[in-house]
């Protein structure tokens, strides 16, 4: 196993030998290093195959790994949010025009939601010659950095004005440092909605774009297959991970079927 692993990929060929005080003692390493929850989680979940796949072959002995300590808990998964198209619209109107660090990940945001976008596409895929025009419509196509699928996606006006004034080019940061503008501006946008007790933009990151635009695709009553095409997504299942709206939110819109009229 390569010591590029991890920050601490030797630790690994330690603990093939090791006990399981060394493996406690790694946890703590690790932690020690700045890794958050969901990274130690993942590097001890390799740990773990690596170690039983090279016990299944006869390279080392050790069944340290196979113990019921050994284990890493599962961080808890972060509350999965969505907004809404009128806070959409919220967000937009916030005038950022005297931060420019803001308006850049206002603009971002707004670009990832209606390209329903990933972060890391966001930030490599925008380009000109990904545009192209049919019968007097243009589209913007690329194929997903994570799934390798194709998409075409219909350019809204804003979206083109946005672009315009950019010259086709959305600044390269750090996800932290967009996440953590994209809050301020959610914050700006009066987006305070209590979620389990924190407000609602305390939980707005750059991957909210992509889950909002799905939902609100959903609750537009966008047939699940155009919506995988327009996102990127291979399966519906994966697709079913983004839409996050409550039942109450998809009663009101059953509401409006002539079922229920």
């Amino acid at each position: 196993l390569s010591a590029d692993a991890c920050p601490l990929g030797k630790e690994y060929l330690l603990l093939v030998a090791g006990t399981l005080p060394m493996f406690l003692d790694f946890n703590r390493r690790m932690r020690a290093e700045g890794l958050g929850p969901h990274a130690v989680a993942t590097n001890i979940k390799h740990l773990k195959k690596f170690m039983n796949l090279g016990f299944d072959l006869g390279l080392h002995t050790s069944e340290v790994q196979r113990k019921r300590a050994f284990k890493s808990l599962k961080p808890a998964t972060e509350k999965k949010i969505y907004l809404s198209t009128e806070e959409i619209e919220a967000f937009q109107s916030v005038d950022l025009s005297c931060h420019p660090l803001l308006q850049q990940e206002q603009d971002r945001f707004l670009v990832s939601y209606y390209f329903i976008l990933r972060f890391k596409d966001s930030t490599t895929k925008i380009d000109r010659k990904n545009f192209i025009v049919r019968d007097g419509v243009q589209y913007f196509t690329n194929t997903s950095s994570k799934t390798a699928v194709s998409k075409f996606i219909p350019v809204k006006p804003l979206v083109t004005t946005i672009l315009e004034r950019l010259d086709y080019k959305l600044a390269n940061v750090s996800n932290q440092k967009a996440n953590e503008r994209v809050k301020m501006i959610a914050a700006r946008a009066g987006i305070d909605e209590d979620v389990n007790g924190n407000p609602k933009w305390s939980l707005v990151t750059t991957h909210t774009a992509r889950r909002s635009a799905a939902t609100n695709l959903w609750l537009a009553g966008t047939p699940l297959p155009e919506i995988m095409q327009l996102g990127g997504w291979r399966t519906e299942s994966q697709l079913k991970t983004y839409l996050v709206a409550s039942g109450l939110e998809l009663a009101r819109v059953s509401a409006t079927r002539d079922f229920f009229r």
